[in-house]
This record gives C-alpha cells, sequence and structure tokens, in this order.
C-alpha cells in the first residue's frame, strides 16, 4: 500500500482536474459559470480570481490529505496485524 499511495494519489488530482468530482465541480463547469458571471457584471478580473482561488483550494486540500496520509505510512514504526515491524532508523 505504500508504494502505490503516491501514483494513487497523482491520479486522484489528475481527475479533480480533468473530470467532474461528483458531478458537481469541474475545471470546465468553474469556467462556464465564472465566464457566465463575468459577462453579466463585467468583472472579469475579480470572477476569475475566485475561480483559481477554489480551483487551488481543491487540488491544495487533496495534496496536503494525500501527504499526511502517505507520512503516517512511512512512519520508522508500524503495526501489520499482530506482528510489529520496525526498520532501521537511517538518520544515524
Amino acid at each position: 500500500v505504500r508504494n502505490i499511495l503516491p501514483a494513487t494519489g497523482n491520479e486522484f488530482v489528475i481527475n479533480i482536474k480533468d473530470t467532474s468530482v461528483l458531478n458537481v465541480i469541474s475545471v470546465v463547469e468553474l469556467y462556464f459559470s465564472g465566464n457566465t458571471v463575468a459577462t453579466q457584471t463585467y468583472q472579469y478580473f475579480q470572477t476569475f480570481t475566485i475561480i483559481a482561488v477554489i480551483y487551488f483550494v481543491l487540488t491544495f486540500t487533496v495534496t496536503r490529505i494525500l501527504r499526511f496520509i502517505e507520512r503516517r505510512m512511512d512512519m520508522d514504526t508500524y503495526t501489520t496485524g499482530a506482528n510489529q515491524m520496525q526498520t532501521e532508523d537511517l538518520k544515524k
């Protein structure tokens, strides 16, 4: 599981970028909605800045969660079932 977590995390971030998340939010839908609002209000910069922040929050949050999971699984001491495995500390 530890070996596949980075690749799985990357695929998850790519899915956020390329496809709909829960069929509600995607890059194309954000852009289309933002373009509609910007056309009606003539506030292009503010609208697309908000869209960029939403997109950043989506990807940043997922990346941080996956990094936290990777760190938890990469601890020096971890348990698997009833056995306790200890790895050597490479910092010594």
